[in-house]
């Protein structure tokens, strides 16, 4: 089988350190021989574009990020976005900033599904009321309901579809192991990516629907109010800080609308 001439070892390296995996790790989760990879980061020809393509499909790469000469810029390899939340979560996993590095890939997958439909894939979702008036939490909430048209009662899924019919991309976790779950044992419920056009919410599959309604639209409260990327773990939904604090009453409000907590007195 003829081999690819130019990989680039440091780039593969880097991959590794970056996904926090050894050489020995990468062979057994790729099933690409040890010897073989050795090889490979010695310099030598050894690696087959099936083998290639294991790889950059393992570490979320196109296959001539392992092709380019000298060191790798992270400022090109990871997007405004994934640095965001790395400046706020230093110590979240090499798994799970994976995990966002696919979610993107996602997104830039589907825009351009759309543009080979001929569908527009700089479409304008953030509505003109919030970009206007910068409301407080309980009035974002309220103009919330009515931009999206929820009604009282309605499902996880039926919340889930009124915003993704925004032009909000909306994903759900995998509840068993695999590359798009958040495991059980995480402390992270969800993370949000903003964009300008068809900006991300990423939940985590939790016990209850409610949970994962409730941090659907605290992620949501980010987008809406603060206009930036946030990844939330348990502890944020506690938080005093006070971006999590306005994205807790946006998310409380919208849910159950204070007109119905009246009832309750």
């Amino acid at each position: 089988m003829e081999k690819i001439k130019g990989v680039n070892p440091s780039r593969i390296l880097w991959c590794c350190d970056d996904l926090g995996v050894s050489v020995e790790e990468l062979a057994h989760e790729t099933g690409i021989a040890l010897a073989t990879l050795e090889k490979a980061l010695e310099g030598k020809e050894a690696l087959s574009v099936k083998q290639l393509q294991k790889l950059a499909l393992h570490f979320n790469r196109g296959l001539l990020f392992f092709l380019e000469e000298g060191p790798v810029s992270e400022g090109r390899v990871h997007s405004v976005q994934f640095r965001t939340l790395n400046n706020q979560k230093p110590q979240l996993s090499p798994r799970f900033r994976a995990l966002v590095e696919r979610t993107e890939r996602q997104r830039l997958t589907y825009l351009s599904l759309r543009e080979d439909l001929g569908e527009p894939a700089e479409t304008d979702w953030y509505p003109e009321k919030f970009a206007v008036n910068a409301p407080r939490p309980e009035q974002a909430a309220k103009l919330a309901r009515a931009w999206l048209g929820l009604q009282p009662g309605q499902s996880f899924a039926d919340m889930r579809a009124a915003v993704e019919a925004k032009n909000i991309l909306v994903f759900l976790s995998n509840g068993y192991a695999g590359q798009w779950q958040i495991p059980k044992e995480s402390p992270i419920r969800g993370f949000s990516l903003y964009f300008d056009s068809f900006p991300v919410i990423f939940i985590k599959k939790q016990q209850s629907e409610g949970a994962q309604a409730f941090t659907m639209m605290h992620e949501l409260g980010h987008l809406l109010l603060h206009r930036e990327s946030f990844v939330d773990d348990e502890d944020d939904f506690y938080s005093h800080s006070v971006n999590e604090v306005a994205a807790n009453r946006f998310a409380g409000n919208l849910l159950v609308p204070e007109k119905f907590l009246e009832k309750l007195d």
